[in-house]
């Protein structure tokens, strides 16, 4: 999130105010002047560290963290038009935790 609002010269709650109101990174890219090329690549590189500090430590090789990198990349260019939460079933504080099951938030199944 630090990242992809640097890249759009935002604050990272602005960014977030903005993703809230149902703006896509995409459109907000758009109206900053910033390539999605550029974003997606901005969001990408903040995670090299985290995969380098893991080849480092032996938990993944080169062609792993590279593979991950890319398939990294193309879920977050493929993302940029997706409104946030899009899918997603909204909370409700005392509603069904999980809506196929139907029990309120708290409440077991035999006490449903």
């Amino acid at each position: 999130m630090d990242a992809a609002a640097a890249t759009l010269g935002l604050s990272t709650a602005a960014l977030r105010v903005e993703l809230r109101a149902g703006h896509t990174a995409g459109q907000i890219a758009d109206e900053a002047g910033v390539s999605r090329a550029d974003l997606a690549e901005a969001i990408t590189s903040a995670s090299d560290e985290r995969r380098a500090a893991s080849v480092a430590a032996g938990r993944m090789t080169q062609a792993e963290a590279d593979t991950r990198r890319t398939e990294l990349r193309e879920k977050i260019t493929a993302g940029l038009d997706r409104v946030r939460g899009a899918g997603r079933t909204p909370r409700v504080p005392d509603g069904p935790r999980h809506p196929r099951r139907g029990h309120a938030r708290g409440a077991g199944p035999a006490q449903a």
